[in-house]
């Protein structure tokens, strides 16, 4: 191009960058013709905050400015509805008059009044020039102060260091603990091979010291090492139920929670290294150069870098991570000199925290017993080196550890529920899947017999959508079924009974649990059987043994013959292949959009023709209904009549005349037994059910490829053949 012809679009573009240099970033940047370039910016905190190198820069502004994030735990919805209202200072807020009038939208008298005395105590401690803290009353059980157990000699303080960007998933790298008398010990992990090991290490440590001092408590600052030990166990699937006995037994206190619900303080955030001024305690490593470390650290991690680590980095990192654990400690007994104070102040004892059981239940228990004795008897005389073992060695050994798959997932779920009942309201409000500061507004509906309440909420990201079931953190009880939920204007619906008593919500906490017993109870009856009669000694669990020994599809064909010819067509020879599976498998492969569910309709339907029994399955009703779709499309084409049941939520259904509409399992039992119908559709939790048993001929599993092994052993009991 001659510069002629860009010449004058290089003079606008230089005219606006320019002007853009020049002006005040927190002015709107105007055009001549009054348009607005660029809406008014200021340096909010973010994330990158801890990682930008202009932090520096941001931070002198927003001091300057006394501006409200410095306030600890404001949320950026309540600084913004401040502002409005012409307080956009620290000083400002911790000298504001309450009640204000009108209401903050928004922002409830409670959660005001909460940044306010934080305000107010950071402006009095910036003021007279120290730290200052007060205690917060009513005392609440096993709240705050009231939530330190009894020291002990064996107590324990604790603390990760990890990356969640190295090796791809993330690497928890340094696990530090230190005795009451601040020994310390370092478990170091440089890899996931050696994350694992060094897991399992510091998880015996503890329990081998828990059965010598039953009484110790594990102490750690935030949620980071609750969350990183219950992700571990379930990554490398070890040492689950020691874990679960230290969730279980409380034996894991995080000293935080006691700080935010104890205390005030004036403090800019509750981290612990602003909370060491108020116990005097000196790092021996400096901060700057172990934040150096850290980062130099994780980029040698997270680039794969060859060669030996840099010991210095280590030691390094070490000295800071021992730092950390120290310091835990010092705030835990300043905390224990922090609850006599309470008790002066207030003239009454405060209660400690009352012991809990830290074994499974009895029912829990002999189930642990029961599956414990198959995985004994599956894995007896198997190497422990896979390319060791003979086909049917490795199909028992994979099928002792898919005895434990229900429950590893029930126990993600449980942690994380109860993790949430533990939640501050500040947690309830940031954490993604939860829903806080909700204010009641009233009931907008009726149907049938319930009422819809609906509750408001300031802007916040959550997970809830229709039809969930949440409950209140308060409470842990159940408020009702989400009817709707409105971002834009900050509204939930909640439905429930016209005659119910449950107090109004101030939070949600999601609650998607379901009971996997009876696919549990399928998969144990399958390793039974396997342990008395050897695999596919039970004619009626055959398919399962092919299935865990990889066995080709038996359609009739000799021993290591292809399936399929060059030039036969795939829907054909999908359908051959249908007809023909004898007490088999045939998985039927392809990439999204190659017609697999145009095929699979087909596919049963030639089976049905043929007289066949079958069954339609999957992780999710919506998915079943869209092959139940695709069979209709074909019988309609062939003009041949299918009479089918379904076992589905309403809004979930495929409407047909031809299907009945079951409500409980027994319907489909006996519709299919009786021969009323030959296809039934439901997901593993009707074909996991003792007796479906043997109620199909063929199986099929649609996007099986998202459905857990776990979950097709335990449904294939209910046919003599799968189609996945």
């Amino acid at each position: 191009f001659r510069v002629d012809d860009f010449a004058a679009y290089y003079r606008m573009v230089r005219r606006g960058f320019e002007a853009h240099l020049a002006s005040d970033p927190l002015q709107d940047l105007v055009a001549d013709d009054g348009s607005i370039l660029r809406t008014a910016t200021y340096p909010e905190p973010v994330a990158h905050c801890d990682v930008c190198i202009w932090a520096h820069e941001c931070d002198a502004r927003r001091r300057a400015d006394d501006h409200l994030c410095l306030v600890a735990g404001i949320t950026r919805s309540q600084r913004d509805r401040l502002t409005e209202r012409d307080t956009d200072t620290l000083a400002a807020l911790g000298r504001l008059a309450l009640p204000v009038e009108p209401k903050l939208d928004g922002v409830s008298p409670a959660a005001l009044e909460k940044i306010r005395e934080q305000a107010r105590i950071q402006l009095e401690g910036r003021e007279r020039g120290e730290h200052r803290y007060e205690l917060l009353l009513p005392v609440t059980e096993e709240e705050g102060l009231a939530a330190l157990p009894p020291p002990s000699a064996g107590d324990l303080f604790f603390d990760i260091e990890g990356d969640p960007y190295a090796l791809g998933d993330g690497l928890e790298y340094l696990f530090g603990v230190a005795d009451a008398a601040g020994e310390f010990r370092a478990f170091w992990a440089l890899d996931l091979e050696q994350e694992k090991a060094q897991f399992e290490a510091f998880i015996d440590f503890v329990i081998d010291r828990l059965e010598r001092y039953p009484d110790l408590h594990v102490y750690h600052y935030a949620a980071y090492e609750q969350t990183a030990i219950k992700r571990l166990a379930g990554r490398h699937a070890t040492r689950e139920d020691e874990v679960d006995r230290l969730l279980r037994g409380g034996v894991l206190v995080d000293l935080y929670r006691v700080v935010r619900q104890g205390l005030r303080a004036s403090v800019e955030s509750y981290s612990i290294k602003k909370m060491e001024p108020f116990y005097d305690f000196g790092r021996e490593e400096d901060i700057r150069t172990a934040n150096a470390a850290l980062a130099d650290f994780e980029a040698w991690l997270e680039l794969g870098t060859e060669g030996q680590e840099d010991r210095t980095l280590l030691d390094s990192i070490e000295a800071y991570n021992r730092d950390d654990c120290i310091s835990t400690l010092k705030l835990r007994d300043w905390l224990e000199g922090l609850r006599l104070e309470l008790e002066q102040q207030t003239g009454e004892s405060v209660p400690r925290p009352g012991p809990r059981e830290q074994a499974p239940s009895d029912g829990l228990s002999e189930h642990l017993e029961r599956v414990a004795a198959l995985v004994s008897a599956l894995t007896g005389g198997v190497p422990v080196d896979p390319a060791e073992r003979t086909p049917e060695q490795h199909a028992r050994w994979l099928l002792a550890q898919l005895l434990g798959w229900h429950r590893r997932e029930d126990k993600s779920f449980w942690w994380q529920y109860f993790a949430h009942l533990e939640y501050t309201d500040e947690e309830l409000l940031e954490d993604r899947s939860t829903l806080g500061g909700l204010r009641y507004e009233g009931v907008v509906d009726r149907v049938k017999q319930s009422l819809v309440h609906r509750y408001r909420f300031s802007p916040q990201e959550h997970d809830f959508r229709a039809d969930d079931t949440p409950r209140d953190p308060a409470t842990g009880g159940s408020v009702g079924t989400v009817v709707a939920v409105d971002d834009i204007r900050g509204t939930i619906d909640l439905k429930r009974g016209v005659r119910s008593d449950v107090p109004h919500p101030a939070a949600l906490i999601p609650f998607d649990h379901v009971d996997t017993r009876v696919q549990r109870d399928s998969l144990l009856a399958l390793a039974e059987s396997v342990v008395t009669v050897g695999l596919g000694g039970d004619p009626g669990r055959r398919v399962a043994a092919d299935l865990l020994l990889r066995q080709s599809p038996g359609v009739g064909q000799a021993s290591g013959a292809p399936l399929t010819a060059d030039d036969e067509d795939p829907l054909a020879a999908a359908i051959r292949l249908a007809l023909a599976l004898d007490r088999s498998v045939l998985p039927v492969q392809g990439p999204p959009g190659s017609g697999k569910t145009f095929s699979g309709g087909r596919m049963i339907l030639a089976l049905l023709q043929a007289g066949k029994r079958v069954g339609v399955t999957s992780n999710s009703h919506k998915v079943i209904s869209n092959l139940l779709e695709a069979v209709y499309e074909a019988a309609d084409e062939a003009g041949f009549r299918v009479e089918a049941i379904q076992k589905a939520k309403e809004q979930d259904r495929y409407e047909r005349p031809e299907i009945v509409q079951a409500t409980i399992n027994q319907e489909v039992h006996d519709a299919l037994v009786t021969g009323a119908v030959p296809l039934a559709a439901g997901t593993a939790w009707l074909w996991s059910r003792p007796e479906m048993k043997g109620t199909l001929d063929v199986l099929f599993v649609d996007e099986a490829g998202q459905m857990s092994l776990a979950n097709v052993l335990a449904v294939s009991q209910a046919a003599d053949s799968l189609i996945l």
